[in-house]
């Protein structure tokens, strides 16, 4: 690819601006074309008035004078969308802009004595909605990926790559690194079944899964200076004093940075405003903000259930032969499959006129006993159930009579516990080991005929404990024909989650919800694709690095990762939005003069990283590009919606609030009990349990506080001596009170009191006697403490909500 025509002109403040065609097949040297009365426009090309836009394409508008340059349509016409590379320089800045010549949008306008060509070109992101996700190489994605990853294959075919890029992200999960220069982009994992569509081997758009993982990640990606930018634009609502906090990726490393993109329009700043009024309009505030997931379960449980994936191999008069992708062949036992000569794959079946008659995986027999083909292992909670369903056929003209073994399902739990499906649905109880028995068979009669494909359905019962299963479907079991190859077809495995399992009302998603109690009719319902996980066996789950630990409810932003903040990924989500909704926001459409503004060390030209401050007319406020309608480089202008994102006076109302939770012992007498009786006299953020015996620590913030526990009364009867009492964090003892006690009754007074204890949502708390005390006599004590809550905001009033069908 070579440079074979160029543009130049100079913008109004003088800048040097440079429009170069770079093409495919071209090899000479380089032509200057005449641009036209405004040789270069960018415009953003999603003109929705959303903030939350999840990419931000820029077209290019190109002007050239064709009859002064020698040149119409047909010198740009190509067979290929990316044989014409566009690269834009303004001023010092090469490469300002990267984009595609667009192949379907050309236009020559003839006017008298002089043609007009009009040339568009694309960044390249709107050409991804025709390309599914896949990798570099074409290839389908099979596991878990990082959303970095994901975004970089989703990217793959734009002009530009992310080894020169710029990420702002610093929403982080407790077990990331939050360090400068890291982001939660490559520290959680999705499985990219998330985004198969349809079976087999058909996946959503590249441009659907950037919308997915941005949206959830209430982040934006576009392009400035050349390099894609990944923002999380929740991170521009901070204080005028709060830097961004960023890093830059080069083919050295990583770059971390702080600093701000504020550019200011004023009648004494670099831009300011063509004409002295502009538009205002207001959006108002909501009164509802709705985060919602919908449960959504894979396409397939099993990799590659369909039997569709797999090289072709081989042809013959009326068959095809393919390879079968995820499936493993072996020999008994099941455990720790051994070597076999059966072989396996795929066969497609043609009759004479060359229509297809069959489909089907296959096994042949081994020389000397029972072989299988396995499938990779299927993660799975207690309580699921399993739904299975396969067609079987024995190549067999002689209609083998008996039973004959053609499935095993095999589970590992995670408890310890070994079992296997059997014929009526029930977990048989096993051994490391796993017996040589293949429970789920047919027996073949005059009527039943092995020759013929049989079907399969089995439900099964609710599975005994967390684990994982693996599925073995096998050949030459019992008194099969030796050297019969056996026929499967139309697997299918569903599971039947423990949550959804117990009534025909199914739940169907979950959503967060803030709403104000005013009388206000505007609200604003979102929907998110990713979440914290909850299944294995739906789409959207979270993972932690180790891709089998779900992440849960401990989100934080890092600007307020000393507040202890924690919040579920989708509320998260929810609080991006319902910031910039929380209270009527100013709007403007605006047309201003001058491209170029300083950061404090340097000039820097425009684009949609920048915020915006009216100094003159609105100082106190911060504004965001909604909508970049156009920057036009000759005339150093450019047009815009801008939407307040901030405001100083409204937006910073965080506050510290001091309180106190107060609890006594519950006096009375008590015989072999465990934890000692609590009343809550002031809650604080502190529940009970049902038996009023444990403390649940119920709120958003991680705390640290300093715990009073006394406990006073008699011993009345033991078993032996010393006793103890201890106060306890969940399983783990916190403090111990130990007592010799040389007869009956005999008063106690316990002193637990303990310094520093660092609390999340969900922590439990309580006072356990030892076993030898059998009977106590309990006057005064309880659990106290009083620590301050740091909120960033004065949230609505929040709530979870099951969605049901």
């Amino acid at each position: 690819m070579a440079e074979k025509y160029r543009i130049e002109f100079k913008s109004l403040q003088g800048q040097n601006c440079v429009v170069r065609f770079d093409f495919a097949s071209h090899t000479g040297g380089s032509i200057t074309l005449t641009g036209g009365a405004n040789p270069f426009i960018l415009r953003e090309f999603n003109t929705d008035e959303n903030w939350f836009k999840p990419v931000r394409p820029l077209m290019a508008e190109i002007q050239i004078l064709a009859e002064q340059s020698n040149v119409s349509i047909d010198d740009f016409l190509t067979d290929t969308d990316n044989d014409i590379k566009v690269y834009f320089d303004f001023g010092t800045w090469t490469n300002y802009w990267i984009g595609y010549i667009m192949q379907d949008d050309f236009q020559e306008v003839w006017q008298y004595t002089n043609h007009i060509l009009l040339l568009r070109a694309s960044d390249g992101i709107g050409l991804l909605e025709n390309v599914p996700l896949q990798d570099n190489s074409g290839n389908e994605l099979l596991g878990k990926y990082t959303p970095w990853q994901l975004i970089q294959y989703a990217m793959y075919q734009t002009p530009q790559t992310f080894t020169n890029s710029v990420v702002i992200n610093n929403l982080f999960h407790p077990s990331m690194n939050d360090a400068a220069g890291q982001t939660s982009l490559d520290q959680c994992y999705i499985d990219a079944k998330t985004f198969q569509t349809d079976v087999p081997i058909q996946y959503e758009s590249s441009l659907n899964v950037l919308n997915k993982i941005n949206s959830a990640f209430s982040q934006t990606i576009f392009q400035y200076k050349g390099q894609w930018h990944i923002l999380r634009v929740e991170e521009l609502y901070a204080t005028f004093a709060t830097n961004l906090r960023g890093f830059t990726n080069s083919s050295g490393g990583r770059t971390a940075f702080t600093k701000r993109f504020d550019l200011e329009i004023g009648s004494n700043s670099e831009i300011k405003f063509i004409t002295p009024e502009v538009i205002r309009f207001i959006n108002r505030k909501k009164r509802l903000v709705k985060t919602k997931f919908l449960y959504d379960e894979f396409e397939e449980v099993v990799d590659n259930e369909s039997f569709a994936r797999g090289d072709f191999d081989s042809a013959g008069s009326s068959v095809r032969y393919y390879d079968l992708d995820y499936w493993q062949v072996g020999a008994l036992p099941y455990h720790s499959p051994t070597a076999t000569t059966s072989i396996f794959g795929r066969i497609e079946e043609f009759d004479g006129a060359g229509r297809l008659i069959d489909n089907f995986a296959y096994i042949t027999a081994d020389t000397s006993g029972s072989s299988f083909i396995y499938s990779n292992q299927v993660n799975i909670e207690n309580e699921d159930k399993l739904d299975i369903s396969f067609d079987v056929k024995i190549d067999d003209p002689t209609n083998y009579t008996g039973i004959s073994g053609h499935c095993a399902v095999l589970l590992w739990g995670d408890l310890g516990g070994y079992y296997m499906l059997d014929n009526d649905g029930q977990w048989v109880t096993t051994t490391s080991t796993f017996p040589a028995t293949a429970y789920i068979s047919t027996k073949y009669t005059s009527k039943v005929l092995s020759s013929e494909y049989q079907s399969i359905n089995l439900v099964s019962q609710p599975v005994p404990e967390s684990g994982y299963i693996k599925f073995y479907l096998l050949n030459k079991v019992g008194s099969v024909t030796p050297n019969s190859t056996k026929r499967y077809k139309s697997l299918k495995v569903k599971v039947i989650t423990y949550f959804n399992s117990f009534s025909d009302r199914q739940n169907i998603g979950i959503e967060s919800i803030f709403e104000k109690n005013i009388l206000l009719r505007t609200e604003q319902i979102n929907q998110i694709y990713l979440d914290d996980g909850f299944s294995w066996q739906y789409k959207g789950n979270l993972f932690e690095s180790d891709q089998t630990t779900f992440t849960n409810k401990e989100w934080y932003r890092y600007r307020f990762k000393s507040t202890g903040e924690a919040n579920g990924f989708r509320a998260s989500n929810l609080i991006a939005n319902w910031e910039v909704g929380r209270f009527s926001r100013n709007k403007f459409d605006a047309n201003m003069f001058g491209l170029v503004w300083n950061d404090g060390t340097a000039d820097q030209p425009i684009g949609l990283i920048n915020t915006v401050k009216l100094v003159e007319d609105d100082a106190n406020k911060v504004y965001g590009i909604l909508n970049l309608k156009e920057i036009n480089f000759s005339n150093s202008t450019w047009s815009a919606t801008l939407l307040e994102i901030y405001d100083q006076y409204l937006d910073d109302d965080s506050s510290t609030t001091t309180k106190t939770l107060d609890t006594t012992t519950t006096a009375g007498t008590y015989n072999s009990l465990v934890y000692a009786k609590l009343t809550i006299v002031t809650p604080a953020d502190f529940l009970i349990n049902s038996n009023q015996d444990q403390l649940i620590y119920n709120g958003a913030n991680s705390i640290t506080v300093n715990f009073t526990v006394r406990i006073n009364g008699y011993i009345n009867s033991i078993t032996s001596s010393p006793i103890t009492i201890t106060f306890r964090k969940n399983a783990t003892v916190l403090t111990t009170y130990t007592l010799s006690v040389p007869s009956t009754p005999y008063p106690f007074a316990a002193n637990l009191d303990i310094s520093g204890v660092s609390l999340v949502n969900g922590d439990l708390l309580y006072i356990q006697y030892s076993s030898n005390i059998t009977q106590v006599q309990v006057t005064t004590g309880g659990i106290d403490t009083t620590y301050t809550v740091t909120e960033p905001f004065n949230y609505d009033t929040y709530s979870d909500a099951v969605i049901n069908n």
